[in-house]
């Protein structure tokens, strides 16, 4: 680049004092001369990562608990005799397992220690004594493992009247998932994470909780989750939601939603429970997909080509056998699980009847239905609809269709 200006040039003079990203390394490999953070590496961190530009690792943190003290340099054992007094956080409650960047971590300080990148964070005592590091456990790590480095670059925060053990938790886990690289936090973490705040107090539900107090558990849990994960735990995907009624089943005793992984769990489910005559004979086959119509012809094709395999190895023709299904919701939306029953079932219906219509009068010519497949009803799987549709019953889908625009007369899914 450096060719491409004039060497009079003002753009030249001034690129010469322009500051290139290698500037901010620092070389702290086993092979390098370099084995503390000087003052003036800490001048320079300070000028780049400070409460200014860096808010969400400072100010953020307040209403948390903490509040920022100073960054300073710390010493390697000032470091390791947190680990033996880290009270009962224990060394690191903020993931499962190995950190999953370790290796990216390790390869960003072979490379250099960027100076521009988030320090070491511990909170310290009344008389400024380290006890607890809630950031930065893989990079002490590695730094102790693959340098001679003898101090670390340390963030000090002090305890403030909002703290507590369980927001602690919460913090380890935002503070893990910001920064490039960082041990990003996943789902797997953020069980972790939230059994230890639930442990510690943080949050709790009555086992006669109302439904007021469950929505409300239910939403300081969604809040909980987007802060412990930086927001990379979307609390909309099935995963959390399936996490979320498993919680609240566990702190009430009471299982209100029924979580759904695959088909073959409801079918196992209706066979066990006796809720329905669930045999599968010679002439007849139960099958149970979720309520997406984009895979549902797909879904039935791969069940005929087999029955058809089968078939053949029998000398059975595969028209004699009927079909019954059932569609599952999946996983309810635990923050309103009675308006998720009735969009998901119902729009699928929707798309059903429509997609049925069009096969049937446009696509083919004087066609009808052979009979062989036929659509059963749907899972119940929401416990507040117990008194119109029994918890775990399979319930027609016009019998859904009638409930809900008795319940909505004006709604649109109330129409089909």
């Amino acid at each position: 680049m450096a060719k491409d200006i004039q060497e009079d040039s003002i753009n030249y003079r001034n690129y010469k004092t322009f500051k290139k990203k290698e500037d901010y390394f620092v070389k702290v490999t086993k092979g390098s001369k370099i084995v503390e953070f000087t003052d003036e590496h800490l001048k320079t961190h300070l000028k780049i990562f400070n409460h200014e530009t860096r808010p969400e690792y400072f100010g953020a943190l307040l209403e948390h608990g903490l509040e920022y003290v100073d960054t300073v340099l710390m010493s390697n054992d000032e470091i390791n005799r947190v680990f033996s007094n880290q009270e009962a956080l224990g060394v690191q409650k903020y993931r499962k397992g190995r950190n999953p960047k370790y290796v990216s971590i390790q390869a960003s300080i072979d490379r250099g220690y960027d100076l521009r990148e988030k320090p070491l964070q511990v909170v310290v005592d009344e008389e400024g004594i380290p006890i607890i590091l809630f950031n930065g456990t893989t990079t002490n790590e590695i730094l102790g493992r693959f340098s001679n480095m003898q101090n670390r670059l340390v963030a000090v925060y002090k305890k403030n009247r909002y703290y507590n053990l369980a927001d602690l938790i919460l913090i380890g886990g935002n503070q893990n998932s910001l920064g490039h690289p960082s041990g990003i936090v996943n789902i797997d973490d953020i069980r972790v994470i939230v059994q230890g705040y639930l442990e510690a107090k943080g949050l709790k539900i009555s086992k006669n909780a109302t439904e007021k107090e469950r929505n409300a558990f239910i939403n300081d849990l969604e809040e909980v989750i987007t802060f412990a994960s930086g927001g990379l735990v979307s609390v909309e995907k099935r995963e959390s939601r399936a996490f979320i009624i498993e919680i609240i089943q566990k702190q009430t005793g009471v299982e209100s939603l029924r979580s759904v992984n695959s088909g073959k769990d409801v079918l196992e489910f209706l066979k066990n429970d006796g809720v329905l005559d669930y045999v599968d004979t010679d002439y007849m086959k139960w099958k149970c997909y979720s309520a997406n119509m984009d895979k549902f012809y797909t879904s039935l094709n791969i069940h005929h080509k087999k029955l058809t395999e089968i078939c053949s190895a029998n000398d059975r023709n595969a028209s004699d056998i009927r079909t019954n299904v059932i569609i599952h919701m999946g996983t309810p939306n635990p923050s309103k699980p009675v308006e998720d029953f009735f969009e998901k079932f119902l729009t699928f219906y929707r798309e059903y009847l429509e997609t049925e219509d069009f096969i049937l009068n446009t696509y083919t010519h004087n066609s009808k239905k052979t009979g062989m497949v036929k659509l059963v009803g749907a899972f119940q799987q929401v416990q507040e609809l117990d008194d119109v549709f029994p918890f775990g019953s399979i319930v027609s889908f016009e019998m859904i269709r009638d409930e809900y625009a008795r319940r909505y007369p004006n709604a649109p899914l109330g129409q089909i």
